[in-house]
């Protein structure tokens, strides 16, 4: 996944979102992400950390609504294995970790305050 959009000036966020028999939860948090305000290019990555539930068939259907959507399924190897296989995976300059039964609120994550944060600190140029 390129880092900028076309006209170079959008940044692209990684959503990762750590998943383990989280099927009552997953489409609500990702349904949640998606709703973001001002949210610019961004994808979501949810690893299943060997759930033995439905989690990854719920992502699976839900990746026809979402093109951002991808699912890594893997054994279960605890939670800082599936954060670091999300960071592995994450094509973003940000990476927001998200936990499976969070649900932001749509204004949690004003892609636009996010940014100017991140400028205002010097951690990217701008």
């Amino acid at each position: 996944m390129a880092s900028r959009t076309a006209g170079g000036s959008s940044l692209v966020i990684s959503f990762v979102v750590i998943a383990y028999n989280e099927e009552h939860h997953i489409l609500r948090c990702l349904e949640a992400i998606e709703a973001q305000e001002g949210l610019g290019k961004h994808e979501i990555i949810v690893i299943d950390d060997g759930s033995t539930d439905a989690t990854a068939k719920f992502v699976r259907e839900k990746q026809d609504q979402y093109d951002s959507l991808r699912l890594i399924v893997q054994a279960n190897r605890g939670r800082g294995a599936a954060r670091a296989a999300g960071v592995r995976a994450a094509g973003g300059e940000l990476i927001a970790m998200v936990d499976a039964d969070i649900i932001l609120p749509p204004d949690n994550l004003t892609y636009d305050e996010i940014v100017a944060t991140l400028k205002e600190d010097g951690l990217i140029p701008g």
